[in-house]
């Protein structure tokens, strides 16, 4: 699901936070202060994208990689893994494109989540490029490259696979410095092209880039009319580069579709596209020239690192909107419905006991119709399915059960032949052993008290962190 016209856009980069809107970017200082159901695109104060393929399965191929990183030294002991594609090679072998935040980045963040009254979505800027890739990349393969201050994040690939993913950084934002960040770009993607055996067939460039302009100056000099999408196919006008340090005259059309990427694409051979392009205005004397809003119409709730539990909920919630044209339809039919089932119920019940007598009387005259077995089958399974809870409530359950720093990564509900659920669960709590042990044992005593049985209990801990699989079972309520 896509966003919704009434979400506030607030985007986190290169140290600055904004509120996005259709004309302006107004700097926010404090994010409590802005109230409603919100999208939060944040780089996670620096965070590059990247690629690894791990010697595991696809269920547990984020704490394979997690482990892998912390014993060589590129992420600390309790960092998060933050998925934005993955896919298993063979047997045991995962191929994963992914960000890595440490904790103690990635806790307010979360934080922030849980306390929000109002929806509160949180994606990383890496997730774009993905996006990017999922929707364009669906019949060629694509090099995405996201320009901001001096660094530009790219993603190979296509729909459903990642090729690669790197951040390349330059000493300057001069035209010098984006001449060699043109050249590294090439060799990147021709390593990229080389390691995998294919063919880039276009590159696809978006960004966010701040300027000033001189205080004398109160007009636009260049117009943007009829600017957008720009394809090297149908369009190869070559524009200049603004240094925007300087109090110059800013050609506010060039900063959208930069010398540099046009030179990229000449170098490698390979035709290029600007996403549609707008000027952004922050304050007095400052704007943005930026394509991102274009780039960030591919980002879905799914990208979402909030967890699984938040994006089911806003999803419900903005479900609601489209089915309004029904909705009389089904609360006619609820409302005679309800009392038709409860009637037929009573019937079923009385059908039952009466069932239940007539049997316990001819039982020893003659053998039970197939008729009356019937009826009495029907009656005792409709009272099983009664007892069964929705998914709901083990939702609810789950969340209110937990204890300390505690993160649920995975919970599997399974209905077999519409029996009692069971309910798989893959977890972690943050902290020394004997905070997390306590917590844990708490958290199962918690499940105890709701009527959940265990039925299998594993965990794993070390100086950071206590992992655990679950399997429980609902007993009937």
């Amino acid at each position: 699901m896509n966003k919704s016209f009434q979400d506030h856009l607030l985007l986190e980069l290169d140290g600055k936070s904004y509120l996005v809107g259709r004309r302006k970017a107004i700097p926010v200082e404090d994010l409590s202060l802005i109230h409603g159901d919100k999208w939060f695109v944040t780089d996670f104060q620096g965070c590059p994208p990247r690629t690894m393929v791990v010697d595991a399965p696809v269920r547990y191929a984020e704490v394979v990689l997690r482990r892998k990183l912390q014993d060589i030294g590129e992420a600390g002991a309790s960092a998060n893994v933050l998925t934005q594609w993955k896919r298993s090679r063979g047997r045991g072998t995962t191929d994963i494109a992914y960000t890595v935040v440490e904790q103690e980045r990635f806790g307010p963040y979360l934080d922030r989540v849980y306390t929000d009254a109002s929806h509160h979505l949180v994606f990383s800027t890496n997730a774009i490029l993905y996006g990017i890739l999922r929707r364009l990349g669906r019949t060629e393969n694509l090099a995405v490259l996201f320009e901001h201050d001096r660094h530009v994040d790219l993603m190979v690939g296509r729909s459903g696979k990642v090729y690669g993913a790197n951040r390349l950084s330059s000493y300057s934002t001069d035209e010098e410095a984006r001449a060699t960040l043109s050249h590294s770009a090439a060799d990147e993607i021709r390593g990229i092209m080389s390691r995998n055996k294919i063919k880039v067939d276009r590159l696809v460039y978006f960004n966010w880039w701040p300027f000033k302009e001189k205080k004398e100056s109160t007009t636009t000099s260049v117009s943007l009319s009829g600017f957008g999408d720009t394809d090297s196919a149908k369009d190869n006008t070559q524009s200049g580069w603004a240094d925007t340090s300087k109090s110059q005259d800013v050609e506010e059309a060039a900063l959208l579709a930069p010398a540099w990427v046009v030179n990229l694409s000449e170098t490698v051979g390979i035709p290029h596209q600007f996403l549609k392009g707008q000027r952004l205005d922050v304050e007095e004397g400052e704007a943005v020239m930026t394509s991102l809003p274009s780039a960030m119409r591919y980002l879905e709730d799914s990208d979402s690192v909030s967890g699984w539990m938040n994006i089911a909920s806003y999803r419900t919630q903005h479900m609601i909107l489209p089915i309004l044209a029904v909705a009389w339809v089904l609360v006619t039919i609820l409302f005679f419905g309800q009392a038709w089932l409860n009637n037929e119920a009573d019937a079923m019940t009385a059908e039952y006991d009466k069932s239940a007598r007539e049997i316990a009387v001819l039982e020893s005259v003659k053998a039970v119709g197939k008729e009356e077995l019937d009826v009495v089958a029907f009656s005792k399974r409709l009272s099983e399915i009664r007892e069964i809870p929705p998914i709901g409530r083990i939702l609810s359950d789950l969340t209110s059960a937990r204890e300390g720093r505690m993160f649920l990564d995975k919970v599997e509900v399974s209905f077999a032949n519409m029996t009692m659920p069971t309910v798989e669960v893959v977890g972690r709590v943050v902290g020394g052993f004997d905070e997390t042990s306590m917590h844990h044992g708490k958290f199962l005593a918690n499940l105890r008290g709701m009527k959940y049985e265990v039925e299998k209990s594993n965990f794993g801990t070390n100086i950071q962190e206590l992992s655990f699989q679950l399997t429980l079972k609902r007993s009937p309520s």
